[in-house]
C-alpha cells in the first residue's frame, strides 16, 4: 500500500510541471477553449480569438471565421480562412 502511495505521490510531482507546460503552449498564451476578445485602437470591438487544440483561430466581429495563428518554435505562422499562408510573427 505505502509502494502505491509513493508512486502516485511520485507522478503527481512529476507529471504536473508537463500539465503546466501543455496548457499554455498557444500563440496567445491562453488556454484550451479560452475566447480572447479583440478591439481596436479606439475602443470598438473587432471580434475575437479562440484556442483550439494547437491552434488560436480568429473570429471577425459577426462571428465569421477568419483564419488561424499555429506557433511554431518562438515563431508564429499565420493562415487565412482557406488555409494560404500569410505570414508569420517572431517572439
Amino acid at each position: 500500500m505505502k509502494k502505491i502511495f509513493v508512486s502516485i505521490a511520485l507522478f503527481t510531482v512529476i507529471a504536473s510541471p508537463c500539465f503546466a507546460i501543455q496548457s499554455q503552449n498557444s500563440a496567445f498564451g491562453i488556454s484550451d477553449g479560452e475566447k480572447v476578445k479583440k478591439y481596436d485602437k479606439s475602443g470598438s470591438y473587432q471580434g475575437y480569438y479562440r484556442q483550439s487544440g494547437n491552434q488560436v483561430k480568429e473570429y471577425g466581429k459577426t462571428g465569421n471565421y477568419e483564419g488561424y495563428y499555429r506557433q511554431s518554435g518562438n515563431t508564429v505562422k499565420h493562415y487565412n480562412k482557406t488555409g494560404s499562408y500569410q505570414g508569420y510573427y517572431k517572439k
